[in-house]
């Protein structure tokens, strides 16, 4: 344990001393890439050494895979960062192995599962199917593992975590919600499901989800002497406060949350940092927003970075594009407003003309504005050619 402890502390540290060190490289705002001063912040040395490269460049792809020796021709800086990179990937993996040796394998709780001639659930797709199936079974065998009699789904939305926490194994589950309707909704699925193949019981809480909530919570949980708490997709503060109910509830003995969307925590010292050795990491820094910090959490919201490298060509199209089209709202005085939620992931234009009509055509992913009025028509027309003549700075880019 003490080496687990000593390896923590180490992780900490060269993390904290990165994200000082640098700070230039996530604090701001991605598609502001081009109206900001952000490339002139990127130190000479590395400007000098990336505008040397092209994308189809093998030193290019071993720094983003911070994998390997840094070569010596590197900049001293480069190679610092990449030696830090490498050194915490590194602590990570053995802290994780460390844990997961403990944890019932995904092998073990999947093993049943079976996808073929599956037949989903109205409303649903594979993806949401695999997420409670995955995220069921885990917690399932863990709870067995560990003889917990009852589970707390935080955030249980329509209850498909607790229905199936309950269908496939001998657990009481109590899903909180905070959505009357929601609430509704399960405990109505719920009753049509009664007489089926439940084994445990399903209980609803209609209640705030806060981080003062284990008052609130408590009263369900006398019957039981060992509970887990479960969040999946935990968003924003609700993982924080997944934790200070698992640190706060003496019946709780088990803790298994899926955070997403960081970016959402309230930027308050109640939400994070909560581990001691981070507080103790930071306490030499009098101002700790290089830390928190929404554009390094929502950066660390991102998709893991060996997928994003199999889209590189695109996802750095993505960028600049936007990054053009926002200069030239914001130099224009035009607001840029989105209608549809991670529109540009599914679409792409293999020019920037056909970006601007997919992002802005009649069923695009944004609406431009000029004093609150939606530009449409010929004067949406007119936008287009005047955005369009900055083809020649597209092309600089592409280069």
């Amino acid at each position: 344990m003490s080496s687990r402890c000593g390896s923590m502390d180490r992780y900490f540290q060269l993390a904290v001393t990165l994200f000082h060190d640098f700070r230039w490289v996530y604090d701001f705002k991605a598609t502001d890439i081009l109206s900001t001063a952000v490339l002139q912040n990127i130190p000479q040395s590395f400007q000098t050494f990336f505008l040397s490269l092209r994308d189809n460049d093998e030193q290019f792809h071993e720094i983003l895979n911070c994998r390997g020796e840094a070569n010596i021709l590197w900049p001293v800086e480069l190679r610092s960062f990449v030696a830090s990179c490498q050194e915490i990937q590194g602590l990570s993996e053995g802290l994780k192995d460390g844990y997961s040796n403990a944890l019932p394998s995904h092998s073990t709780c999947n093993k049943n599962l079976n996808l073929d001639n599956l037949k989903l659930p109205k409303k649903w797709n594979l993806k949401k199917y695999l997420e409670v199936a995955y995220v069921g079974n885990f917690v399932g065998h863990l709870c067995s593992q560990e003889q917990c009699d009852a589970v707390v789904d935080i955030g249980s939305g329509l209850g498909y975590l607790t229905s199936h926490l309950a269908s496939h194994f001998e657990l009481a589950v109590v899903g909180v919600e905070s959505d009357p309707s929601r609430v509704t909704a399960a405990e109505t699925a719920y009753r049509s499901t009664l007489n089926s193949c439940s084994t445990g019981s399903q209980t609803y809480c209609c209640l705030q989800i806060t981080e003062n909530m284990s008052q609130e919570i408590e009263p369900c949980l006398r019957n039981y002497n060992k509970v887990c708490i479960c969040a999946l997709h935990a968003c924003g503060d609700l993982t924080p406060w997944s934790l200070k109910h698992f640190i706060g509830t003496d019946s709780c003995k088990l803790l298994a949350v899926a955070p997403c969307c960081y970016h959402k925590m309230s930027m308050n010292s109640s939400s994070f940092p909560m581990s001691n050795s981070l507080i103790s990491e930071l306490g030499m820094y009098d101002d700790r927003s290089f830390l928190i910090n929404q554009w390094l959490w929502r950066l660390a919201s991102q998709r893991a970075g060996k997928n994003f490298l199999n889209d590189i060509r695109k996802e750095t199209e993505n960028l600049f594009y936007r990054a053009i089209l926002e200069k030239f709202c914001r130099a224009e005085s035009f607001g840029l407003f989105r209608k549809k939620r991670n529109f540009t992931k599914s679409n792409h234009g293999s020019t920037f003309d056909d970006y601007l009509q997919t992002m802005l055509g009649p069923s695009g992913g944004f609406d431009v504005m000029k004093d609150n009025i939606k530009i449409e028509g010929d004067s949406l027309s007119e936008v287009f050619y005047q955005i369009s003549r900055l083809h020649d700075e597209v092309n600089n880019l592409q280069s």
